[in-house]
């Protein structure tokens, strides 16, 4: 944990020591994975005010957190609820979600966008705004009841991409008695925009159509699930549609060298597969996404071509981009 005094303004001071007492009683055995500090600031920032601090809940800023980190992050943020009047708390913000507690109730986070990060939407961590007189801990020991776990993250994620008109996203629930499903949130991301939340909806569906789409254009898809409290559950794994193919690929030879050059037109791709023909038979080879590049010694007698296509990173392929064959005067057929 963190030096919780270094930085921080002194009507902060006594919350951050007493909270910092409770932390391993409320967490465990998960304690490990929260720490506490004051969080970066700028002239927009409220830690400039002295009066706010970050409650760090995945191991990695800017990641997502486990399911396991989520749990025990909603446990303190349960908890700061529960004692936001004795701690004078003005509001938390979790998981895309502002606690205010003048209203006593939960509300959507304005000011985000798809542009916005994990961290901007406070995914991997809880910020806590203090009034302008911090109170203190009650020294005393928990007796809420136990809080509403969030429910455990959507699994088995897969998208059709088979049907003429729409990707077809499927997943499995899982929930229980303490962990029910209320609603859903599918998030994409493509080449232009970064992840946003596309689509949401009530009840316990387990597939849904994403009608809006361009063919050939490289997709990724994640869902999260909530409970009648709001809490989200951990995301779920991430699925590829197609990358899109590699653009403007050309082919030239030296003498005895072979050489391709294309251009990569998917933003998934994290690698390559670039074949090469000789004699009717193609020869594969496996080139990282940053090359864009190709070259072999070759037969000067004979003619030669190269296919190339985009992998994204679950080893979802793109169509082959194909060249022509190459001719003894250096020129494509």
């Amino acid at each position: 944990m963190s030096d919780p005094l270094r930085l921080v303004h002194r009507n902060a001071s006594r919350i951050i020591h007493d909270l910092a007492k409770h932390i391993y009683t409320i967490t465990r055995p998960t304690a490990s994975t929260i720490w506490i500090g004051r969080g970066w600031d700028d002239d927009r920032s409220e830690h400039q005010t002295g009066r706010a601090l970050d409650i760090i809940v995945a191991r990695k800023v800017g990641s997502q957190p486990t399911a396991e980190e989520l749990a025990a992050g909603w446990a303190v943020v349960d908890w700061l609820v529960a004692h936001a009047s004795a701690l004078r708390i003005r509001h938390i913000i979790f998981r895309r979600r502002i606690y205010r507690h003048r209203y006593r109730a939960w509300g959507k986070l304005p000011n985000r966008d798809s542009t916005s990060s994990i961290s901007d939407w406070h995914d991997d961590h809880a910020h806590v705004l203090l009034e302008s007189e911090s109170g203190y801990v009650p020294d005393h020991p928990l007796t809420q009841e136990p809080p509403m776990r969030p429910p455990l993250a959507p699994t088995d994620l897969t998208v059709d991409i088979t049907l003429p008109d729409r990707f077809r996203l499927a997943w499995q629930n899982h929930t229980t008695d303490d962990q029910p499903i209320t609603r859903t949130e599918i998030w994409r991301t493509d080449r232009t925009t970064r992840s946003a939340c596309i689509a949401s909806f009530q009840g316990q569906r387990i597939w849904w159509d994403d009608t809006e789409i361009v063919r050939d254009q490289a997709y990724t898809y994640t869902v999260v699930a909530f409970n009648a409290a709001g809490k989200a559950s951990a995301v779920s794994q991430t699925v590829y549609t197609a990358p899109a193919p590699p653009a403007a690929l050309t082919l030239t030879r030296d003498g005895s060298y072979l050489a391709a050059d294309w251009s990569d037109a998917s933003f998934t791709a994290t690698s390559f597969e670039v074949e090469h023909e000789l004699e009717e038979v193609w020869t594969g080879h496996r080139i990282a996404a940053e090359a864009n590049s190709y070259a072999a010694e070759v037969h000067p007698g004979r003619r030669h071509r190269v296919r190339v296509r985009a992998l994204a990173p679950d080893g979802t392929p793109s169509s082959w981009t194909i060249s022509g064959y190459t001719r003894k005067e250096n020129q494509i057929a």
